[in-house]
Formats: structure tokens, sequence, C-alpha cells
């Protein structure tokens, strides 16, 4: 069943190869037990770690079932030791933060067993071996003992064809040593599993059906010991072989779990650490939801959606293109927009504001009133300004609508043929009253001749012709198709539309330079994770030789690691959104109180952008993981055991 073959192994001391084993032979059959004796030093715990894969061989070979291990990979090994090679080690090498039941289940864990088949499985081994009464006790609850009658439990989980012991005795009294010594013969004789065990204590030895021993790297001796009264074993294993197969997510994310549960204050710590970073990333990213909102909130109250604003760049617009504009499918008129810096002055108040042309009053399409009229003619002294103006003009204790019909003087700034700045004084009549208020400008609109006329006393030029034109549409539905046809026409076309993209882009570019700047404490806590990361490897290195020894493969341990991480970012995702979330409702609340004529919201989140920032925080977490996670899988089992440093 298991042949060695002039196996050769050598450790690195320095520059220097130091023998260890010297061309070991030896054939051992199913349902034998076999004792390993010698020195300290002599090399019996490296032959045991050779065969159970742990620790590699430099020349020879092992065979199992006559299947050579030459070609084996790390996997194939795995997959020996998870499925017919159960490993007992002297100091037991439990893993303290897991139960008695929860170690036995390990074994199954990276078989894949499912949760009650497992439980079921590491119940009814612990009963086997007399702890019925400790499945829920820890290591630190046992006595040597009974960390020794856990770790064969665990050792036969699934159920293996060889159990290989080191020292098995070694750690407990004379008394229990005959009970673990009876517990072995009986697995053996009942169960025809092989034992091989390492051991110093002769008495012990002259238990076993055979007798090796081992001086100085090879085999000096290999007595068959009497034992005729031994019942015949059978050839395989007579209990029903566990079915295993690779390791379930379920699995990993319940060992990270625990792994993480045995350093709360450290897990807890290292999330708050990552938490503050999302805290920054997602309050930048409310506030910049809640400013964006506003903006576009004010900007769409007042834009005309069949409506294009036409600028020349090289090519006029005369009579002819006029009329071919005109002549276009979705064009319902073309008119020349005129704009200028004002201050007015109303008894005795004094302020500035900016002043734009109406749409002839036969075109016009876009209703601005709230109160009063439109100018009575594009040629009259008359004006509409807005609410808000009115209110600051006539007091807060007077009906704001009562400024329809005053008079109010508008000095109107323009620039001289020599572009030199004068201003114009002039008195209108308030006709009307707009809710044109975009973030508190004022917006005075002046009837189209009257401002044309303006623009033409600018310019010193009768037959001057704005560079600025709008085009009103037929079907808003089909405004983008005409502004193209002004484009390919050589001018420079634009809707409110465009510009409120535009205004969007801006605020979400602003939002993620914020948003960076943020993220500076979110790298640093990926370092934190990284580091933590790290030394929880160097906490948990036995640990990790012992899942490596009892069946783990390397992406198994990887997968591990990464999840933890992985857990750290979920729960320090959760706690971020819900702080950043009670810090915003807080800074809203301030700013209400501060600011009642705000009248909105500045820190505004949404459910996409929860999940967007605690998965961010997910995948922070497992890149930080990545290394620490790669060098835990990396690993040499033997290393990670403490068997040499």
């Amino acid at each position: 069943m298991l042949k060695v073959n002039n196996i050769f192994k050598d450790y690195k001391v320095g520059k220097e190869s130091v023998p260890v084993l010297k061309g070991i032979n030896m054939e051992i059959k199913q349902g034998e037990f076999v004792a390993i004796l010698g020195p300290s030093g002599c090399g019996k715990t490296t032959l045991l770690n050779i065969i159970a894969g742990i620790d590699r061989y430099d020349q020879g070979d092992i065979q199992y079932s006559n299947e050579s291990t030459k070609i084996f990979k790390d996997n194939d090994w795995s997959y020996l030791r998870k499925n017919k090679i159960g490993y007992i080690f002297q100091n037991f090498n439990l893993i303290e933060h897991l139960t008695a039941l929860e170690n036995v289940e390990l074994a199954l864990k990276f078989g894949g067993v499912k949760i009650n088949s497992r439980k079921k499985r590491a119940k009814e081994l612990l009963e086997m071996v007399g702890l019925k009464d400790r499945l829920n006790h820890h290591p630190n609850q046992l006595s040597g003992g009974q960390k020794q009658r856990v770790a064969i439990a665990r050792a036969l989980a699934n159920n293996p064809n060889i159990l290989l012991a080191d020292e098995p005795t070694g750690a407990v009294d004379s008394a229990t040593a005959k009970d673990i010594m009876s517990l072995l013969k009986k697995i053996n004789q009942e169960k025809g599993v092989t034992v091989i065990m390492i051991t110093h204590d002769m008495t012990l030895s002259n238990e076993a059906d055979r007798k090796i021993s081992m001086l100085d790297g090879i085999l000096v001796s290999d007595e068959k010991i009497n034992n005729d009264n031994k019942p015949a074993s059978p050839n395989n294993n007579s209990q029903k072989k566990i079915k295993t197969k690779n390791m379930t997510a379920q699995s990993i994310i319940n060992i990270a779990l625990k792994n993480l549960s045995n350093r709360k204050r450290r897990t807890a710590l290292t999330a708050l650490g990552t938490a503050i970073g999302i805290i920054g990333i997602l309050f930048m990213l409310g506030i910049g939801s809640g400013a964006k909102s506003k903006i576009l909130d004010e900007v769409s109250a007042f834009i005309a959606r069949n409506v294009i604003y036409v600028n020349i760049k090289d090519k006029l617009i005369d009579e002819t293109t006029r009329s071919e504009i005109m002549n276009m499918d979705n064009v319902k008129s073309i008119v020349e927009y005129y704009s200028f810096s004002v201050a007015y002055e109303y008894d005795g108040i004094i302020g500035s504001a900016s002043a734009e042309s109406l749409h002839p009053l036969e075109d016009s399409t876009h209703n601005i009133l709230i109160a009063g009229s439109l100018p009575s003619s594009d040629d009259s002294e008359e004006i509409v300004i807005p609410k808000n103006m009115a209110k600051d003009l006539v007091g807060k204790d007077n009906d704001y609508k009562s400024i329809i019909g005053k008079k109010i003087i508008l000095l109107i700034s323009l620039l001289d043929s020599d572009n030199l700045a004068y201003q114009v004084k002039r008195e209108y009549t308030i006709s009307g009253l707009s809710d044109y208020n975009l973030f508190g400008a004022n917006v005075i609109n002046i009837p189209y001749n009257t401002a044309a006329k303006i623009a033409k006393e600018s310019a010193q030029d009768e037959n001057y012709s704005s560079k600025s034109y709008e085009v009103t549409v037929i079907d808003e539905n089909k405004i983008n198709q005409t502004k193209e046809q002004l484009i390919n026409m050589g001018y420079v076309a634009s809707t409110d539309e465009d510009d409120i993209k535009k205004i969007d882009t801006y605020i979400n570019m602003i939002t993620a330079v914020l948003m960076i700047i943020s993220g500076v404490s979110v790298v640093v806590s990926a370092i934190m994770i990284t580091l933590v990361m790290y030394m929880s490897v160097m906490e948990q290195m036995r640990a990790i030789g012992v899942m490596r020894a009892i069946g783990s493969r390397k992406r198994d341990i990887n997968r591990i690691f990464i999840t933890e991480g992985g857990v750290i970012g979920f729960f320090a995702g959760v706690a971020g959104v819900l702080l950043a979330s009670l810090f915003g409702l807080f800074v809203n609340a301030i700013l209400k109180a501060a600011f009642p004529e705000i009248g909105f919201n500045l820190y505004q989140i949404n459910i996409a952008q929860i999940v967007y920032c605690i998965i961010f925080s997910i995948f922070l977490s497992i890149f930080a993981s990545f290394l620490p996670a790669r060098k835990a899988s990396k690993l040499d089992p033997v290393i990670a055991l403490g068997f040499y440093q």
C-alpha cells in the first residue's frame, strides 16, 4: 500500500546542506501498525512529514497504492492528505479559537462536506474518542489527553487509509498515554486503518505490529513483533469513504468570520479606519448630489426647451441665411438676442443686475410672468423684473406686487466704438414680475426693440446686428436635429439642455476631485489593512500549517485571508454609510436652522451611491489583503508548523 523507495532529504543551513534522510526504503501494508523509533534528530519526524506530503523529498520516490508521487503537484498532495492521510501531532496543534467540534469539522470543511453531514460526523468521532461531553469546549478548557483525543478525531474526519502519529503520547502522562495507545490500536484493528507512529517509548512500541529503528537518517532495524492474536485487517478501510470535493464558499466565509471574531478589537479598529475614508467619500458624494440637485432644479425652472442659441463664429446671418434658417422644417422663428449689465436705482435703493431682451411679443412662447403683464409693445419703455428683486425693493413688510406700475431707473453699461465703457441712464416702468431668479442673480427683461436700440446706441451703428440669436423650434423633440443643421451651416449652436449637461459635468468633476482628496484616508486605511493582515498571517502561522496538513489547498488559504479582508471591507462600508448619513442629517439640520431660506437638503444620497460605497470598500479591502493572503498561501507547511526554522 505504501512504498518508500530510496528517499533522501537535505536541509539547507546557510550555504551548507545537512543530510537528514539517507536512502530510506520500506514497505508498509494496509492495516499494519508500525512504530518508528530513534533518538532525537535521527529524521523520524522528517520521514513522517515526507510521507504526509507536507515536506518534500530530494531524491527517491513514495508510492501510494502503486501510484508514484514524483510528479505530484501541491494540489495532488493536498488531495492525498484530505482523502487518504490523517495526521496526529505531538503537540496537538488544535486551533485555539475553535471548539473541539469545530476543530474536527475543519478537516471536513476543506473536503466541501455539507454542514449537517460534517456536524454529525464530527460529533460521532468525538463520541468515539470519549469526548461526548466536551464538544463545545475550547482547547484551553481541555486536558492534554483530551486535546490529543480531539486531534485523533480530527485526523479521522475524512476516514483516511493511513494515520500518521508523531509522538502522540509525548505530551501526556503515562496513564493517558496508555489510553491513547489503546485508542489507536482500536482504530487500527476495528477500522483497518494503517497506523504509522513515531515514539521514543520502547514499551509503547511493543504494542505495534512492526518496530522500525532509525539512526542518523537511515533505518537500522525492521522488526516484526509477535501479534498472532491480532484479527486480520481488511484490505481497504471498512468504513464508508467520506465524499469530498472543493471547499465551499460558505465554509470559507465561516472560517474567515471565526478568525476575525478571535480578534474583535483589532478587526473593529481596522474597519473603523476604513470607514472614516468611506465617510469622507460618501459625504463629498452626498454634498455633490445635493448641490447638483439644487443647481439643476434652479436652472431647469428657467430653461426654454424649444429655443436654440446661435452664436456667429465666422459666418454672419444676413437676409439670405435668415431665410435659409426660416425654411428649415422645424424652425418657427429667429430673433436677435441682446444682454447688458445694469445698475438700478429705486426709492434710494441701489443694486446691480443683468438685463436681456424679451422675444418679440408676437413670437413669445416662453411665459415668465407670475404677476402683472408683459410690456405693451416691443418698443415700450417697460420692463419685467424678478419677484425677489421686487421684494428687496419694497421691503419685507410690503406686498411685492405693489411695485407693478412704478418707475425704476436703470444705468446700462455699454461700450463705444473704441471699446471704452460708458453708461446710459433710462427710466422704465415695471409692467410685470417674473420668477426668473437664478441662484439669487436678478435678471431684468427688456422689450425686444428697446433692447435693439440700446445695442445700436452702444455700437453707434444704426445697422448693427447682434452676434447672438435665438432660434425657436416648432417641435422640441426634434430640437437636436435642428441644432445639428445649424452647426453644419457653420454656426455655434447650443440649447439650455446642453448647458445643463455641462453644469452637470462640471459638478461631477468637482465632486470627483473632492472624493479623491477624501480618498487619501482610504489609501491609508488600505495600507493599514495590509499591515493588519500581515500580522494576522504571522499570528496564525501554525494554524495555517495545520490547515495545510489536514488537506487545505493553497487556494483555500488564499481565499480565507482574502475573505477576511472582504468582511472587514463590508463592515467598514456599512459603518461608513451609517456614520456619513448621520453626519449628513446633522449638517442638513444645522443649515436649515441657520439658513431657512435655503429650503433644501445639502446632503443627499441614494441607494445606488450607498451600494457603490459598500462595494468599493469591499474591493479595496480585498485588494489590500491580496499580498498577505498570497504570503499565507505560499507558506511552507513544515516551516509554518514549526518543525524547523
